[in-house]
């Protein structure tokens, strides 16, 4: 599974997205983004 989002922030919906993606058997994720914000 590809996730991609435009821009990461703090991560928490991706981090959360794959988590409930990895519970599937035999699944992996890949995350792709085009920046991330700088706090």
């Amino acid at each position: 599974m590809l996730l991609c989002d435009d821009v990461i922030t703090t991560g928490s919906t991706l981090e959360a997205s794959a988590r409930a993606i990895l519970e599937i058997p035999a699944t992996t994720v890949s995350i792709a983004t085009i920046a991330c914000a700088v706090q």
